[in-house]
């Protein structure tokens, strides 16, 4: 009963979402989807639409737009830690000027070609956040993965992943 609640209300979610893109596109070719447009029911604009984050590398497609604005999420290298020494961490960020943010990171480390999670943070705010996970740990491949979310964009998921020697 529960998987089909989630089943409605991600379907009635995309229909949200995609009803304004249809429109915003039929209006954009020229057409109308009711014949007439008055003004107090004009739909919204692409700028009201929401965003994709860009990624740290790709600034194409729809991206280009967020890109512009200054946002952007990205996950940096796990390495060893020069403040805590011994562990493995792992740095988040989000970066959009003037919106509310959110980004939630995740340490997985691989063995045996299945990554076991074994440290998360998270940080809320701003402008620009940062959040950082780490575990106790020498050496080994470990994969770090971002959650990023702003208002008026989409949320981004960014990963990075470094294979630690153990030397």
């Amino acid at each position: 009963m529960r998987l089909k609640t989630q089943i409605r209300r991600t379907v009635a979610v995309t229909a949200l979402l995609l009803v304004p893109l249809a429109v915003v596109g039929s209006e954009a070719a020229g057409q109308s989807t009711t014949g007439t447009t008055s003004a107090s029911h004009r739909p919204a604009t692409a700028a009201l639409l929401p965003t994709p984050l860009s990624r740290w590398s790709s600034v194409d497609g729809p991206s280009a737009r967020a890109a512009a604005s200054g946002c952007y999420g990205q996950t940096d290298r796990p390495h060893r830690s020069k403040h805590r020494p011994g562990y493995i961490t792992v740095q988040g960020r989000t970066v959009c000027p003037g919106e509310a943010l959110k980004v939630r990171v995740v340490l997985f480390r691989g063995a045996f070609g299945i990554w076991l999670p074994v440290g998360h943070g998270s940080r809320s705010g701003v402008g620009s956040v940062k959040a950082n996970a780490s575990k106790r740990a020498r050496c080994g491949l470990f994969k770090g993965v971002s959650y990023h979310s702003a208002t008026h964009h989409f949320p981004t998921v960014t990963s990075h992943r470094h294979l630690i020697p153990c030397n």
